[in-house]
């Protein structure tokens, strides 16, 4: 893409702005953020007759008359310093980015570093900011951006403007935003269950929807060569991997009622915060498993294996080996072909009562992706060279590589990746040629054509959403104070939950006798608490958002 490409979207931006204000598409905010109102600024007006506040330019590109740098760290594995689609913007803007990129680990160390020593970073992006990083250290390290975003940045305003509980997701409980965020739909579910079809056709079984359906099934798997190479023994009826608090066979206790799926194992009934591991209809689940493990259903190595064996495992061989699994689109385990032509995905089983119950995926709104320090001269520069990375286009480069390079726009209007080289994946591109964890908003109706993945899991995706959750768990900030409780009280209370879990399905205790003392002692950690805690959360993102 040449500069003369960068100076028409700029036109274009600028444009857009203006028509959405002429036009009156960009409505109110149902609850703009206290302290967002615009601060009185001296304006001046440049060569070009547009309107500067000091150095920088209110509108348009570039950002700034005299150029400008700033030092951001962020967590990539490709080098953003020497990315084209990067230094094709510090053209457009005038501002200049030293970047430093580490892995993830490093990156977390980096930020806390600059917490203990003072000497901050002008911006920190990608997934090494947590809430609890905001909320600690808001206004002393991070700036609020509430007021600079009414005033200085149209396209992320248009954003949290249109997008779903936008503005109730990213501002924190004392009433500003200090972070922005990935903004982009998300599929509607998360891990799901897939089943082999052909084993299904081999056997002549019909597709499951019971838990009694679901036994036989298995069974037939385990002693009927389901994959027809002579071998009945080769099979593995039922697999998926534990990882502790967050277990991705968390939405199959939903057959009773229950949604354990969560990392902090929470749930909604009827507005009510439920600690999913403390139900009845979590025990009655254990108990199913427990059941299968017995007869050896599930794969032995479900509770030792690390999602590369589980990943191994299951591509490769001439001959499938897993009759049912668990992933978020079945390809990251058998592999895009074996899926295409062997698996289909499974929807929630009906449990005792007929229940069909399966938990959401993640939000669309991932926040804290990017803040700026309190380190950062003129912040409102930086903002609005973020900005630009919200308007509709260059959000689809920041997360999907270069247009004219790995991308393009089709005459139809329709954006898509470009054929790679040979060997060349999307994820390649992703991790080498984007930030692809820089804030960005895709909105819902933007065109862009879908990967191959990404079709599998859409189509995976609609045996399982008729039967999610009408009270999915919110993304709550929680407020110093609670975070400081729940640090000591979240680390034992997951554990204990997640050992019990795996010993009572395992057979190595029995959950019917353990069960009045296990509920003892998680009281005993801080149940209570840690219900309340969240109770909380929850009534004021509601109360946020109303």
């Amino acid at each position: 893409m040449k500069l003369r490409k960068w100076a028409a979207l700029a036109m274009a931006v600028v444009l857009c702005a203006g028509l959405l204000a002429a036009c009156g598409g960009t409505p109110e905010p149902a609850s703009t953020p206290a302290g967002s109102e615009p601060a009185s600024v001296p304006v001046t007006t440049g060569d070009d007759g547009r309107e500067m506040v000091g150095n920088m330019y209110v509108e348009g590109f570039p950002i700034v008359k005299e150029p400008v740098t700033y030092k951001i760290l962020v967590c990539n594995d490709g080098d953003p310093n020497t990315m084209p689609f990067y230094e094709k913007y510090a053209e457009l803007t005038n501002v200049n980015i030293e970047w430093e990129f580490y892995d993830y680990d490093t990156t977390v160390e980096k930020k806390n570093l600059m917490y203990t020593t003072g000497e901050y970073f002008d911006g920190v992006g990608t997934w090494c900011l947590g809430d609890a990083d905001i909320l600690t250290y808001a206004d002393d390290v991070w700036v609020a951006l509430d007021g600079m975003i009414e005033q200085y940045a149209p396209n992320i305003k248009y954003a949290f403007d249109n997008f779903p509980n936008a503005w109730g997701t990213m501002t924190t409980p004392n009433g500003h935003v200090y972070g922005l965020p990935i903004m982009a739909k998300q599929p509607d579910c998360g891990w799901i269950m897939h089943i082999n079809q052909k084993w299904l056709d081999n056997l002549d079984l019909e597709m499951p929807e019971t838990l009694e359906d679901f036994e036989n099934v298995l069974r037939a798997f385990k002693e009927q060569d389901a994959n027809g190479n002579g071998d009945a023994g080769d099979e593995i009826p039922f697999s998926f991997y534990d990882t502790g608090a967050n277990n991705i066979y968390g939405n199959m206790f939903g057959a009773w009622g229950v949604l354990a799926g969560q990392s902090n194992q929470l749930m909604l009934r009827d507005g009510e915060v439920l600690f999913a591991p403390a139900e009845e209809g979590y025990k009655e689940g254990v108990k199913w498993l427990n059941k299968l493990y017995a007869e050896g259903l599930i794969d032995p190595e479900a509770f030792t294996q690390d999602s590369i064996n589980y990943q191994t495992r299951g591509q490769s061989g001439d001959d499938s080996v897993y009759g049912v699994f668990i992933d978020f689109t079945g390809v990251n385990v058998v592999g895009e072909q074996r899926y295409v032509d062997e698996y289909i995905s499974l929807a929630p089983l009906a449990g005792p009562d007929g229940t069909r119950m399966w938990g959401q995926g993640d939000p669309s709104i991932f926040r804290n992706m990017f803040a700026i320090s309190t380190a950062a001269e003129n912040p409102e520069i930086l903002l609005r060279w973020l900005d630009g990375l919200f308007d509709p286009e260059m959000s689809y480069q920041v997360t999907n590589g270069e247009l004219g390079e790995w991308t393009e726009k089709g005459d139809d209007g329709v954006y898509r990746y470009k054929p790679f080289p040979e060997g060349m994946t999307e994820s390649e591109v992703r991790n080498k040629y984007c930030v692809s964890a820089m804030p960005y908003c895709i909105m819902p109706d933007f065109p862009m054509e879908q990967n191959s993945n990404q079709v599998i899991k859409t189509e995976a995706d609609k045996r399982v959403s008729p039967y999610i959750t009408d009270e999915p768990f919110p993304s709550v900030w929680r407020t110093p104070e609670q975070n400081e409780r729940l640090s000591v009280i979240s680390a034992d209370l997951l554990k204990l939950a997640a050992d019990k879990r795996v010993a009572w399905i395992t057979g190595q205790a029995n959950i019917d006798a353990e069960w009045d003392n296990y509920l003892a002692d998680l009281g005993k950690i801080g149940l209570e608490d840690y219900a309340s805690i969240y109770q909380e959360a929850v009534d004021a993102y509601f109360a946020n958002i109303s």
